[in-house]
């Protein structure tokens, strides 16, 4: 039987051209981010996490939607700026929110957390003491619910 072929490159066959390609490209959106980053407030220039110009469109990422709104709000500044000093303007800007994945968080499952059935006798005694008779019956069906949950 001939030999398996190996399952990865070796160091050899990789082209070394696309490899200095995307190094310049990681380059000019380091440099985009300098730029766009040198027009925010610091505190805001510290939520952006990347920034690229795709189809003449700026695109922002950041990790938060509190900070993605906050960056629209200089989008004509940012966007006037480059079109002044950047090789290719881009007409409009795009904020993009980046979900953050730690190793341990991406795995780990919400788990819902229920009261004990002491602590639910005691909210059903109680909820029969309200004077509303629709938010008796609404605590009641939730007390009925968190029971059935903690079966």
């Amino acid at each position: 039987m001939p030999p398996k072929p190996l399952s990865f490159k070796t160091v050899s066959s990789f082209n070394y051209s696309q490899l200095g390609n995307l190094y310049a490209q990681v380059a000019e959106h380091q440099r985009l981010r300098q730029r766009v980053c040198s027009m925010l407030p610091e505190q805001l220039a510290q939520a952006v996490l990347h920034c690229a110009i795709k189809n003449k469109k700026l695109l922002v990422y950041t990790h938060s939607s509190a900070w993605s709104s906050q960056l629209r709000f200089y989008q004509g500044t940012i966007l006037a700026n480059l079109s002044q000093k950047a090789v290719s303007p881009a007409d409009s800007m795009q904020v993009k929110i980046v979900v953050m994945q730690s190793g341990a968080s991406s795995s780990r499952f919400y788990t819902t957390h229920v009261p004990s059935t002491d602590t639910l006798s005691v909210l059903q005694k109680q909820s029969e003491a309200l004077p509303d008779e629709a938010l008796r019956q609404s605590f009641l069906k939730l007390l009925d619910t968190l029971r059935k949950v903690s079966a």
